[in-house]
């Protein structure tokens, strides 16, 4: 009775080795899932989607499914990715997402290359010089707090008003002297061009100034953080090292990506590599 409780002992042990064995290669599979995954969601706006389905077609040829998921405004694509209904987006620079973050409790983490840059611009139809400007002058400005730090920062610039030093991202009310007496009216980013024969003066990305049919050339002035501003993919902290992100950077950096961004932002974007 002894030799066949042993037995049966022995049998049990190898069957839970066996059964152990699978598991841990079913572990180690799941660790290379990221590197197998042939499906890319990517989250982004309408601006965004003529140059990355030329990178998308890339990636397509290499056995990929790529699928561009086109929001209507500039925080849906930050909380898709977190919440996983996509994989990566690509529509903003670092100070955005970093805001974001900071916002909302998220860690989202940017890819190191930088695919473009735009200038922060300050624009008017009535003005041809920031310094003619009047007093008691109506500027819109974006609403959101990446974006109207680096407004206001191209008025500093100019020597418009004074911005509070030690303010990281400032805001309308780190304005510290006002010698104008400026009126600022935020908006959102993308309403900002479209205000231009209501305002004095708006400050807004060059990437929209399409959109009233001008160019960057049509600025009355032009900030100096188009590195600092770059824009790229962003993604959940584990997916930053994955062999599909490398992929569609490498899709997203190619000479048939940079023609596509200098004909159809027409300036608006400089691509950065």
């Amino acid at each position: 009775m002894k030799k066949l409780s042993l037995s049966l002992i022995g049998i049990l042990m190898a069957a839970a080795l066996m059964i152990s064995g699978c598991g841990g290669d079913s572990n180690t599979s799941g660790d290379n899932a990221n590197d197998d995954k042939k499906t890319i969601r990517i989250a982004t706006v309408a601006l965004e989607a003529p140059v990355l389905e030329v990178a998308a077609e890339d990636l397509r040829q290499q056995g990929y499914e790529v699928e561009l998921i086109i929001f209507d405004d500039a925080v849906a694509p930050n909380a898709a990715v977190n919440e996983g209904s996509a994989d990566v987006n690509y529509f903003q620079h670092e100070p955005y997402l970093l805001a974001y973050n900071e916002a909302n409790g998220t860690d989202l983490v940017m890819v190191d290359t930088k695919i473009v840059g735009d200038a922060y611009c300050l624009f008017s139809s009535k003005y041809t010089d920031p310094n003619d400007l009047p007093n008691g002058a109506v500027i819109s400005i974006a609403s959101d707090a990446a974006n109207q730090a680096r407004g206001l920062n191209v008025l500093a610039e100019c020597g418009l008003i004074t911005l509070d030093p030690n303010v990281e991202r400032p805001t309308k009310f780190d304005v510290i002297d006002n010698p104008r007496n400026f009126e600022f009216i935020e908006m959102d980013t993308r309403s900002l061009i479209g205000s231009i024969d209501d305002v004095d003066g708006l400050t807004c990305s060059s990437c929209y100034s399409g959109w009233a049919n001008l160019t960057i050339d049509d600025a009355i002035a032009q900030g100096s953080d188009i590195n600092e501003c770059a824009q790229s993919f962003a993604v959940k902290p584990d997916d930053i090292d994955a062999q599909w992100l490398k992929d569609l950077t490498a899709a997203m950096t190619t000479d048939a990506v940079r023609d596509a961004i200098i004909k159809e932002y027409d300036g608006g974007y400089i691509p950065l590599f």
